[in-house]
This record gives C-alpha cells, sequence and structure tokens, in this order.
C-alpha cells in the first residue's frame, strides 16, 4: 500500500490543534479542515471543518469524525508503536481503487503510538 501524506495550500487535510493526554483510555481531539474529499471507511467526507476524536484502549482504538456537532464518520483503528516520537501532527491518506483519497493513518506530535485505520 502507497500512503500519500498531503500538506499546505491545496491538501486534503490540515491539522489545527490536539487536545488530550496520551493516557490509554483517554479521548483525544484533533481539529481539522478538509480542502478536497476525502473518505474514512467508505463515508464521503466534502471539503469543510472537523472534529477528529479517539479513544484508544491497548491496541485498539475507536475513532470519531464530527461536524457542527454530528457525527458523519467512524472507524475502528490500530494502535501501533514507532520507535521514535513523532514531530508533528499529521494525516495520512491512500489513494483508493476508485481514485478518493481513503484517510489511513493520524499521526500526532510528540507521541511514539500512531493511529492505523485497516483499509475496508
Amino acid at each position: 500500500m502507497k500512503h500519500s501524506l498531503w500538506m499546505g495550500l491545496g491538501s486534503a487535510l490540515v491539522a489545527l490543534c490536539v487536545a488530550g493526554s496520551a493516557s490509554a483510555g483517554t479521548k483525544r481531539t484533533m481539529s481539522l479542515k478538509l480542502f478536497e474529499p476525502a473518505t474514512l471507511k467508505g463515508t464521503a467526507l466534502a471539503p469543510g471543518e472537523y472534529k477528529l476524536s479517539w479513544t484508544a484502549n491497548g491496541s485498539e482504538a475507536d475513532v470519531t469524525i464530527e461536524q457542527r456537532g454530528k457525527v458523519v464518520a467512524t472507524s475502528k483503528a490500530n494502535v501501533v508503536e514507532r520507535d521514535k516520537a513523532i514531530a508533528d501532527d499529521m494525516v495520512l491518506f491512500q489513494k483508493g481503487g476508485d481514485g478518493a483519497q481513503v484517510l489511513s493513518e493520524i499521526r500526532t506530535r510528540g507521541q511514539k503510538s500512531v493511529l492505523v485505520i485497516p483499509a475496508s
């Protein structure tokens, strides 16, 4: 699987803010803005502002995307440990079979663990 990381002007996603602690079972949130369409587990996400949240429990996490207080997409994710802490907040995408940008990984600054969203 090939990952595409989109950042900057014209990017698919810009992570704006991360809040919460790294403790297991703690809900973490990230404000984000999509500039181009994307998908999460087959749910289309139009360009706009969203709140991404997740709760990790051991090696799994529940991921939720909300817009204007309404849940618009959910997914399970695997919590994967990296060798070193992540330098910047970022979201990675894979190109789906239909050409859509599919959210595949969430990385938060200062954390060694990342969330990997399995392909459908």
